[in-house]
């Protein structure tokens, strides 16, 4: 059996390291010509050499387990508000991933009243889409409620922007305000 041999789709981050170091070295012994012909950067017989650049550090990223089904369906059986499948899918997901299967476990938890989540995972892993979608599940379940009208505004250096009447919330009388699991302070 013969050893396989590489494919225009696989990589090969060291080689890459080399090649492009080399090239650098090159354009930099064109470019800056050293007057001392013992000095070679590219050679390594020149201090310079080791400061140009440091060994790649590579970090093996595992293949996350992903839910069974697509975004939508998964924010359905967790049940968290409806709107968060188009508002998600607006940025913060990219069209046609679905959620890995810690990330939909910790929506489902975070959901729930009362639920506090810890997730660890590595570099990639979606942690941050992992807290955010419960907070904003809630944010767009809870502004079902609020009232006003979208109201223009400036935003310093004139940039303009639309936003959601504060009226209601500066007439609150000051103090604390509970509002299903989250609680406003002024």
């Amino acid at each position: 059996m013969q050893p396989e041999t590489a494919t225009a789709c696989q990589l090969d981050p060291t080689g890459t390291f080399h090649r492009l170091r080399e090239a650098f070295f090159r354009y930099y012994e064109t470019a800056f010509r050293l007057a001392d012909p013992g000095c070679s950067v590219s050679a390594g017989t020149c201090s310079t050499a080791t400061a140009a650049y440091r060994l790649p550090l590579l970090e093996l990223r595992p293949e996350y387990a992903t839910y069974k089904g697509p975004l939508a369906e998964s924010i359905s059986a967790s049940g968290a508000a409806p709107e968060l499948t188009e508002f998600a899918s607006a940025g913060l997901i990219p069209p046609g991933q679905t959620l890995y299967r810690h990330q939909h476990k910790a929506l489902t938890a975070g959901v729930q009243p009362g639920r506090n989540v810890v997730i660890t995972a590595g570099t990639g892993s979606g942690k941050t889409e992992s807290f955010l979608l419960p907070v904003i599940s809630s944010l767009l379940e809870e502004s079902r409620d609020w009232g006003g009208y979208p109201a223009r505004s400036e935003r310093p250096g004139g940039m303009p922007t639309t936003t959601h009447s504060t009226r209601s919330a500066t007439e609150r009388p000051a103090g604390r305000r509970q509002s299903g699991r989250w609680s406003f302070t002024r």
